[in-house]
């Protein structure tokens, strides 16, 4: 609309330049403007503003928005798993309620136990969750399912939901990606987090094994005995350190046994004569 563009123009430069035309008006809409302008008791402004509203106002109630009918049709395939149940989805909203990260990758690792799915409604909430929470992706994943996929899609932000996969990412990733990959295979694989992370420990710098043995807190267990106790005997103070934390930080650990046996070696306890 002519007069639109009009409106436009004299807000971005002045009133005191020309207004727009009645005779370039709607006739709808030059009989209000006619009875705008014959009002004495208004200023230029004004009768400006208040032609614009209603300008506004007409160009609105007739807008037909781009329409193109040939689009394909864009929808998510259908899922192959079921989704979780009114009962667990509202524990679901409760821990989104309560921004407890710990509980909400709890609750992901139990749906994907049980072979289920997010609700279709929360999926955009827990996406911004794993965007900010790179270990809470995998779980995302999986729990997801076709929908999650289709949604990742419409947002740039979430490409990380489609992106590299976890063992090529491991192998070529920055050191901050490695131990996140680490963290989220050690929640849900742990016997294979440990074999990776056997494979390329001798190509690891001292900062690197330092950063790595910090990601193998995560759900570690008495199968990675054997191989912490080795690593007592690595060159670097501080991975051996690191190293010994995490040892006893697990039950069943041989070194604590033999501090234990020691301890009783050396003490004894005697009976208190009688004076």
């Amino acid at each position: 609309m002519k007069a639109w563009e009009s409106i436009i123009n004299t807000a971005m430069l002045g009133t005191d330049k020309p207004t727009p035309a009645i005779a370039d008006l709607p006739e709808e809409v030059a009989l209000i403007a006619n009875v705008i302008e014959a009002s004495a008791g208004l200023d230029k402004e004004e009768r400006y503003l208040q032609k614009a509203a209603v300008i506004y106002n007409y160009r609105q109630s007739g807008f037909v928005p781009f329409q193109k009918n040939d689009l394909p049709a864009n929808k998510a395939p259908a899922e192959t798993r079921p989704y979780c149940s009114p009962e667990a989805a509202g524990v679901l909203n409760a821990i989104l309620g309560e921004e407890n990260d710990q509980l909400l990758q709890l609750w992901l690792m139990q749906c994907c136990k049980s072979g289920q799915l997010l609700l279709p409604d929360v999926l955009p909430v827990v996406f911004e969750k794993a965007q900010k929470e790179m270990a809470l992706r995998k779980v995302v994943i999986e729990c997801s399912g076709n929908r999650g996929v289709w949604l990742s899609k419409m947002n740039l932000m979430w490409n990380w939901f489609t992106t590299i996969a976890d063992e090529e990412l491991w192998q070529m990733g920055t050191p901050a990606q490695r131990s996140e990959i680490l963290k989220s295979l050690r929640l849900s694989e742990p016997a294979k987090a440990l074999e990776w992370l056997q494979q390329t420990w001798e190509q690891e710098n001292a900062a690197g094994k330092l950063e790595l043995l910090k990601a193998m807190k995560v759900n570690s267990n008495a199968n990675d005995l054997p191989w912490l106790e080795g690593l007592l005997n690595e060159k670097g103070q501080k991975v051996k350190d690191e190293a010994l934390a995490l040892l006893k930080s697990i039950s069943g650990l041989s070194v604590v046994k033999q501090y234990q046996q020691l301890l009783r070696e050396s003490v004894s306890l005697k009976k208190k004569r009688p004076y």
